[in-house]
């Protein structure tokens, strides 16, 4: 009797060890025979909590691609019910963290959810609710890359005129996560001047940038290399151009690249 119940408890600890040891490639794979298929589906909503029909919703692969509104991996219109649906074959990776911007109009879901953490497609069906809400179209305008192409300190008129060409060498790109990247481009100048720190040729965060409620005033640190502050200065957009007056004669004008 002792023999029977050492060799059971032998089966038992062998068990436990045959199912302890986990073959990390299969974990978060496809499941054969599974009944539901594998997708992610954006349901768009209106601030009423209604479906938005005829949304247009783009899929990203990462954080930098939704924040640039680049390489959409997907881009579809939501049905009826307001909903949109990424399925595996849309896309080359079998899991990933994928972000979607969402817009009918001037609606934006920039303030609701935006990704859908990682999404394993063993998991079948995810679902996810994104809500839109009005966006200035002063906001809308301003996004995008800009040459600084003119700066008029009091009584020296345009100092880009006579800067150095490095001067003329920076973008800035003005992105909807309120971020402002300062890169240094390559056509003109192959290392910034001393002024331009911190830049690189990958770009870096040069300041973050907001707008008021009705568009006119713009939060950001000034343009200018040679002066630090973060300041609140009138917004002039247009399609090509963004003027900002930082008050006293000191007024920044940017082209749209």
């Amino acid at each position: 009797m002792m023999k029977n119940i050492k060799n059971i408890l032998a089966i038992l600890v062998l068990a436990v060890i045959s199912f302890s040891c986990v073959d990390e490639d299969t974990v978060n794979q496809e499941r054969p025979g599974t009944d539901v298929e594998p997708s992610l589906s954006v349901v768009v909503l209106n601030q009423q909590g209604e479906p938005v029909s005829g949304a247009t919703v783009d899929f990203f692969a990462s954080a930098e691609d939704y924040a640039l509104e680049q390489n959409a991996v997907k881009t579809a219109e939501t049905n009826a019910q307001g909903v949109v649906t990424l399925l595996p074959g849309d896309v080359d990776s079998e899991r990933a963290d994928y972000f979607f911007s969402a817009s009918s109009g001037s609606l934006r879901n920039w303030s609701s959810n935006v990704n859908s953490g990682y999404l394993y497609w063993s998991s079948g069906e995810t679902v996810i609710e994104t809500t839109l809400a009005p966006v200035l179209p002063e906001f809308l305008a301003i996004l995008g890359d800009y040459n600084l192409t003119s700066y008029t300190y009091p009584g020296n008129g345009n100092i880009i005129g006579f800067a150095p060409e490095c001067e003329l060498d920076d973008v800035f790109t003005f992105r909807k996560d309120g971020l402002v990247i300062r890169a240094e481009g390559t056509d003109v100048c192959a290392e910034p001047s001393e002024f331009q720190s911190p830049v690189s040729e990958d770009g870096s965060v040069w300041s973050n940038w907001a707008l008021n409620e009705d568009g006119t005033e713009i939060d950001i640190r000034d343009l200018d290399p040679f002066y630090d502050a973060d300041a609140t200065a009138g917004l002039e957009v247009d399609a090509t151009t963004v003027t900002i007056d930082y008050g006293g004669g000191y007024v920044a004008t940017l082209t749209r690249i």
